[in-house]
């Protein structure tokens, strides 16, 4: 006989571990650290903004850390968290979408079983469990951090040698990218196109103003056809970039 228990996941070591890091992160209100943990535990699908993301988890943590555990709303923090993620295309492990979805429905059966229970209640009596720091781990973890110091300390000399051999050729390439600069870039791009627009305008009236000065042929309206032209191109340009200026500027649009 098959007993199903519906969708189930489990979560690594390093995942349980993250997790207790961003329990401790919310306890100790350590916006960064929390910062740090979520987007250690996801995977960042764009880049995002590390400055906008910092300050809507800290909107979240002051919404949420500043209330008794018993008074808070475990779906909907949970749902809170998940929109952040969202928002900013940050993927969770499927076994932490699996925990939240969990415990929600882990809340949803309790309160249907005995609504005067509280789950948030019942987690606060293991708050000290959750919280309690494996000093052995702990440990362990600072003395290879403190390894791996000692021997990228040994290295940076001869890193650094090699770095500025490399400066002294030529051969190292800087990539800068600032977060926040598209908006500044699309401006500067879409004047320039104005600019060259305006330069080409006056490159055909200048043009066809000379070639009406003679008696080329054929002729509308007594001035050479290819003048003649040529003011009807600078006029529909002149015209286009008036509207488009006026009435059908697009922010962040280069046309």
């Amino acid at each position: 006989m098959w007993i199903d228990f519906g969708m189930m996941g489990e979560l690594s070591i390093r995942d349980r571990d993250l997790m207790r890091q961003g329990i401790e992160a919310l306890a100790n209100r350590d916006t960064n650290l929390l910062v740090e943990t979520i987007l250690t535990l996801g995977v960042c699908q764009k880049e995002i903004d590390y400055s906008k993301f910092t300050v809507e988890i800290d909107r979240f943590m002051n919404q949420y850390v500043n209330q008794s555990l018993v008074d808070i709303n475990l779906p909907k923090m949970i749902q809170d968290m998940f929109a952040i993620c969202h928002r900013y295309s940050i993927m969770l492990p499927k076994g932490i979408s699996m925990l939240a979805r969990s415990l929600v429905t882990f809340e949803g059966t309790i309160k249907a079983l005995d609504p005067m229970t509280n789950i948030m209640e019942i987690v606060s009596m293991y708050r000290n469990d959750l919280l309690d720091i494996d000093w052995a781990k702990q440990l362990k973890k600072t003395t290879l951090k403190v390894l791996d110091a000692a021997n990228k300390s040994l290295d940076l000399p001869i890193t650094l040698d090699a770095v500025l051999k490399a400066v002294q050729k030529g051969q190292i390439k800087v990539n800068l990218n600032l977060l926040g600069s598209e908006a500044p870039i699309a401006n500067l791009d879409r004047m320039i196109n104005r600019i060259v627009v305006c330069v080409l305008i006056a490159a055909l009236l200048m043009g066809s103003s000379i070639i009406c000065t003679t008696n080329m042929k054929p002729k509308v309206l007594g001035i050479p056809l290819i003048g003649f032209l040529g003011f009807m191109i600078a006029f529909g340009m002149s015209l286009w970039l008036f509207v488009k200026m006026l009435f059908l500027h697009q922010k962040n649009k280069p046309f």
